[in-house]
């Protein structure tokens, strides 16, 4: 099966064409450090199947963070794949100096230039004819948000591979003085001829000397102190860094290709391009005050926008689980009865019942990605992390830790030292993700039904402020670190292509049910036969097993008002969020659509308190391991569940007391 692989630098749109041609829905980022795993997926042309890979959005083939690692290695040790170089038109001076490193390579390539339609917007023309003259690649011009150039860019997969082979351009005169130098190191490491990418080895060892000092090349002592000296008596000879030689001369070389090959084709644009528009409002928007208030706002309005829109489709779902429960209430079993209403509709049912607000939460994020705003939190947010000892780029996994906190917490990785890294993944603990979301919901709706919305707003900050001040004391007492300077791309302002959004939810979404369909549905089964067995007549009492087992701990968590039965809740809720509410359904047989039973047992401000404790609780079972894999410590992992833990206890002792 032949091989295409997806190279191109942070917001090229590389990875909406790996979603247009596999048809596949993969997390889009504007920032770099969101893709760090390689992904693949499968796509049929002219009779043939390929296996399209797309690596990590990356601005330089130099192996100094994970994703930049990540795509060298790959690049390195794959010979047989094609590679599509996904380039952003509006910007190919940039652009071109990580093309500049791939021709190095001499694998086949193809050139896909991107966001043709803003170009074209702009009055500009792109002649690809003279690019791929110059460049010795196939050159096509598409639109990978709405597939235009498609039919184009494909059919250039069936091209022979050597009439697709790029041209060297560290042949070109303007790389003159170097010349010697590159043969000299090159020769070195040459020491197996056939390998096809000694060209691109010896130009990061000349862009970096100081990989020699990492011995990736079999080199002797004496072999790298020779190279070294070289390159020392370079930089003397021509009064210049060797590594500023080689950016100043290649961004030359990639601006003289720009020149070349585009030109206006009129003097006004046709229309203003939403960046242009929203540019008269960047000063506010990235104001470090009015910043912060913006963002605030952002959240506040998308909250209200999730509460709305779920609750609009909601109540299709409820009347369907309605008809399928007064089906079961004809069936003769009592024990069926009890399985499918209350392991089945009550477990996982209420899970799907809050499907509409999870997948409204997963829209409109989407919307905000694609238009460019996340990223611009994150850099307002860098003068707030910077008192943490920290800076914006940490904000990046606060921001994924909304989707899942496992992933937010493998995005730490990214971070410049050990000690961010893990004063990160302690922040990120406390960030609701969307397995709270179904309790935050449920309980809002019940709790604050004219103001439900509002309340998850404020919860929500709640959360962040004890993720903040958990930075704040790590910083004050167990880890000082001076922060580092923060260097990211601001994407243009994008307008969101909807189809592409609904595509992401949908997928999104479709993995959430899955999960309901598989852990919160075995786990909710185990949890009605501990209820139901070894007494059906008292199910989810006090003398059945599951009763039992829930009156040994029960002590510890009596000073904030729960029974037994919140308190087996929030233990299964360690497993997964979502078995909070499929067991507080279950054993007090609620609907999510309704819990104003829960009144009947609990106070208002018992179930205040309790939600309380579910949003800052220790995270799930698979947060945690993260965590020790991450921080290579079992210690900071149990640390995260016990200071999580406690802090929670002691807001939900304290809203229990006071309310």
């Amino acid at each position: 099966m032949k091989k295409i692989v997806l190279l191109g630098q942070p917001n090229s749109g590389k990875t909406s064409l790996f979603n247009l041609l596999t048809g596949a829905s993969q997390e889009v980022g504007n920032w770099p450090g969101v893709t760090v795993e390689i992904k693949e997926g499968k796509c049929r042309i002219h009779n043939e199947t390929y296996t399209i890979i797309d690596l990590p959005g990356v601005y330089s083939l130099s192996p100094f963070t994970m994703e930049e690692k990540v795509t060298r290695d790959y690049l390195l040790e794959h010979n047989d794949i094609r590679i599509i170089n996904v380039l952003d038109a509006n910007h190919l001076e940039r652009q071109l100096f990580l093309t500049f490193q791939l021709w190095l390579l001499g694998k086949p390539m193809i050139i896909a230039l991107n966001m043709m339609d803003e170009v074209e917007q702009k009055g500009v023309m792109v002649d690809t004819e003279k690019l791929s003259s110059i460049t010795h690649s196939p050159v096509a011009q598409i639109v990978a948000r709405t597939g235009k150039g498609l039919t184009r860019l494909t059919d250039m997969f069936v091209l022979d591979t050597v009439s697709t082979q790029p041209n060297h351009p560290l042949l070109n005169p303007e790389f003159n003085l170097i010349h010697p130098l590159f043969s000299q190191i090159r020769n070195r490491i040459g020491k197996d001829k056939k390998d096809s990418t000694l060209d691109f080895q010896a130009f990061q060892l000349l862009l970096s000397p100081d990989l020699l000092d990492q011995k990736q090349h079999s080199l002797t002592t004496s072999e790298i102190t020779e190279l070294k000296k070289s390159i020392v008596n370079w930089e003397q000879t021509h009064h210049q860094k060797l590594s500023e030689y080689l950016y100043q001369t290649i961004y030359t070389w990639t601006k003289s290709i720009e020149t070349q090959i585009t030109k206006y084709t009129r003097e006004k644009p046709i229309a203003q391009s939403l960046d242009q528009k929203m540019n008269r409002f960047e000063n506010w928007i990235l104001h470090p005050w009015i910043g912060v208030v913006i963002f605030a706002v952002v959240m506040f309005l998308l909250f209200q926008a999730i509460y709305f829109t779920g609750g609009f489709l909601k109540g299709y779902l409820e009347i369907l689980l309605s008809a399928i429960n007064r089906g079961i209430l004809h069936l003769q079993s009592p024990l069926w009865q009890s399985f499918l209403s209350r392991a089945l509709l009550q477990g996982v049912g209420n899970i799907i019942l809050l499907l509409p607000f999870i997948f409204s939460s997963f829209l409109f994020l989407s919307w905000l990605e694609d238009i460019g705003y996340l990223s611009r939190a994150a850099y307002v947010m860098d003068r707030f992390m910077h008192k943490l000892g920290l800076h914006g780029k940490s904000f990046i996994p606060l921001i994924l830790g909304f989707g899942c906190n496992v992933p937010a917490v493998m995005a730490c990785r990214t971070m410049e030292t050990e000690q961010e890294k893990i004063k990160t993944m302690m922040m990120v603990s406390f960030i609701p993700c969307s397995g709270r979301l179904p309790v935050l919901l449920a309980m809002c709706g019940l709790l604050f039904p004219r103001s439900a919305g509002l309340w998850m707003f404020i919860l929500y900050l709640l959360g962040i402020l004890i993720s903040v001040l958990t930075a704040f004391i790590l910083e004050k007492t167990l880890i000082h670190s001076p922060p580092g300077e923060l260097i990211m791309e601001l994407p243009p302002y994008r307008w969101p292509y909807f189809k592409n959004n609904l595509k992401s939810a949908i997928q999104k979404t479709k993995q959430f049910l899955v999960k309901a369909g598989t852990i919160i549905f075995l786990v909710s089964v185990l949890i009605w036969f501990l209820s139901y067995f070894p007494n059906p007549s008292d199910f989810g009492g006090s003398t059945s097993a599951l009763g039992t087992l829930g009156k040994w701990v029960a002590p510890v968590f009596s000073p904030l008002g729960f029974d037994w039965r919140l308190t087996v809740s929030l233990i299964s809720g360690f497993v997964a969020k979502e078995l909070i509410l499929s067991t507080v359904s279950i054993l007090f047989n609620q609907s999510a659509g309704n819990m104003t039973g829960l009144f009947a047992f609990f106070s208002r401000g018992t179930l205040l308190a309790f939600l309380i404790f579910q949003l800052l609780y220790t995270p799930c079972l698979a947060t945690v391991a993260s965590i020790k894999n991450e921080s290579h410590s079992l210690n900071w992992a149990l640390f995260s569940v016990i200071w999580s833990s406690s802090v929670a206890w002691i807001f939900a002792w304290a809203i229990h007391f006071l309310v």
